[in-house]
């Protein structure tokens, strides 16, 4: 049985937008005239030269851009440290010569392909999404 739904126009409320606002990781916006929002790249992408790295809440939806000529370590903090929604993701690249590594932090299940956690080598990438409470899955270019 089909059910169908409808709403009569005089029905339905109207008015006028006042103002866009961007918000976190947006640019543009405004009150009058043709309003855009565009993605500030400033905001998605983060350098580290580091040969260390635990993830934090601000990488969500992020890209991480790793670059050291040494070995680097990222590790995936246990729920109990930083509580990162069941869905978030967070992009590795490797842009130094050094090989960058995902590990688990105390607790932390992560899973992927052939137990593989070593991003493939300079200029390769990996992804990590929550899927449960300490449960990520790590999926790309690894070896």
């Amino acid at each position: 049985m089909v059910s169908r739904v409808t709403q009569r126009v005089d029905q339905v409320s109207t008015g006028d937008i006042s103002a866009v606002v961007a918000g976190d990781g947006l640019t543009g916006g405004g009150t009058t005239g043709s309003v855009s929002l565009a993605v500030d790249p400033a905001l998605t992408t983060v350098e580290d030269t580091t040969t260390a790295r635990t993830l934090a809440l601000v990488d969500n939806s992020k890209l991480i851009r790793m670059n050291n000529a040494g070995a680097t370590a990222v590790t995936v903090p246990p729920n109990s440290s930083v509580a990162f929604p069941v869905g978030s993701q967070v992009i590795l690249s490797a842009m130094g010569a050094g090989a960058v590594t995902v590990t688990a932090g105390v607790g932390v299940t992560l899973r992927s392909k052939d137990a593989a956690l070593a991003i493939d080598g300079q200029y390769a990438t990996a992804s990590c999404v929550k899927v449960a409470t300490d449960e990520w899955i790590v999926f790309g270019a690894l070896a």
